[in-house]
């Protein structure tokens, strides 16, 4: 391995990860909520957590051969435009927030990695696709139209409204698990409501 993928720092975090990319013989894909930075990813990648949204961090360890991208749930724009000119190119910078899927991709990000897709896949993908094909104003009015129900998934009722959510468009997302309770009466309607003005 090159050494100068090692070059610089020699703080305990940097060093901790780079150690597991230089002895992986697979990819990895950085994580900054180590809360979901457990579980298999698609081919020969996994997860590797951080603390927490860490510019100098992130750039050092883009540097490493090993290290495939970036999945950022901050939902910082600014974040996404000091890392995305650091990088090389190789690198994928992932949106890990639904509310700026569309800004993030203008800022430079390469795609997303979204809770709400797991209610509402054809939607992102659409949104991914316009965008792609140059066809910003459209996918301009996806993002517009994906913002409630990606928040009431998210930041109002969580797993279980996505779970939810999930059932009501025959995805089977099933129940939740203690401590985590079902989604109350008027959480349901909410939801519900949200999914059929989304026109599936």
């Amino acid at each position: 391995m090159d050494k100068r993928h090692d070059r610089v720092h020699h703080r305990p975090s940097v060093q901790r990860h780079l150690s597991s990319a230089r002895q992986a013989a697979l990819l990895f894909q950085v994580e900054d909520d180590p809360r979901r930075a457990k579980g298999a990813l698609p081919g020969r990648r996994r997860r590797l957590p951080l603390p927490g949204p860490d510019r100098r961090l992130v750039i050092d360890l883009a540097a490493h051969p090993n290290v495939a991208g970036l999945k950022e749930s901050g939902g910082s724009l600014a974040f996404v435009a000091e890392i995305v000119r650091e990088v090389p190119e190789r690198f994928h910078y992932f949106v890990g927030s639904g509310s700026v899927f569309y800004p993030g991709m203008e800022m430079g990000a390469c795609g997303a990695i979204l809770a709400v897709a797991n209610a509402a896949p054809e939607i992102c993908a659409e949104l991914y696709r316009l965008f792609q094909a140059g066809k910003k104003d459209e996918a301009r009015r996806l993002q517009l139209d994906l913002l409630p129900l990606n928040k009431a998934l998210t930041e109002t009722y969580g797993i279980a409204g996505i779970k939810y959510a999930q059932d009501l468009r025959g995805f089977a997302g099933g129940p939740t698990r203690l401590p985590l309770l079902p989604v109350d009466e008027k959480g349901r309607a909410e939801i519900a409501a949200l999914i059929e003005r989304m026109a599936f």
